[in-house]
């Protein structure tokens, strides 16, 4: 559980969003939680979109597919904690809204520890306006979303934990904050149903 929860700390104090370029998406990942605590029950959502109909990313194990317009930036993946990321290439607001995936340890971290531990771990790490959102399922797996704004208001992140086979799969969208909750939705919505194990 330590190795989960610090992997996921260390990248969401070394990775930031960065606002102007479609080149350059954020990668930030919340850290998870660490230690048993009480258990949250929110209910699991499923989704009745049509699926994404762009790009299909691939990450070691998964494959997900983005809207149009999205696709891989010009950055290497391999310079920071993302093992796959996809970006809005046509994005004009000044920050490319974007979508990563960090893939992480789990061990033996359950869902409700996330959810109790993961809000107070984003505010720590100086996020605002955090809430825990009902669960989604991600390719057959009911996972934790929480969504929070950076601490200077530049982008605002949906994010995603995707619990398989001893393994974290932090999926984190970041999005200017002047897109409406209903066009994040929008867009995560159809990426995660597309999402399908490999």
């Amino acid at each position: 559980m330590i190795g989960f929860a610090g992997v996921a700390a260390a990248a969401c104090l070394v990775l930031s969003a960065c606002s102007g370029s479609p080149t350059a998406p954020s990668a930030t990942s919340a850290p998870a939680a660490a230690s048993p605590s009480a258990p949250a029950s929110p209910s699991a959502t499923t989704s009745e979109q049509p699926s994404s109909s762009g790009r299909s990313i691939a990450g070691k194990g998964y494959r997900y597919t983005v809207p149009e317009g999205w696709g891989e930036p010009k950055t290497d993946v391999g310079q920071s904690a993302a093992d796959s990321l996809a970006a809005d290439l046509k994005d004009k607001d000044g920050f490319a809204d974007n979508v990563n995936v960090v893939v992480v340890d789990a061990g033996s971290v359950t869902s409700e520890q996330i959810e109790s531990q993961g809000p107070q771990q984003l505010k720590t790490a100086g996020f605002s306006k955090v809430a825990l959102e009902d669960r989604v399922k991600v390719a057959g797996v009911e996972s934790p979303h929480i969504t929070a704004l950076q601490k200077s208001g530049t982008y605002r992140i949906d994010q995603f934990y995707v619990l398989r086979k001893g393994k974290g799969y932090i999926v984190t969208f970041s999005f200017s904050p002047k897109v409406s909750e209903a066009d994040r939705q929008a867009v995560t919505t159809p990426t995660l149903d597309s999402w399908n194990w490999s």
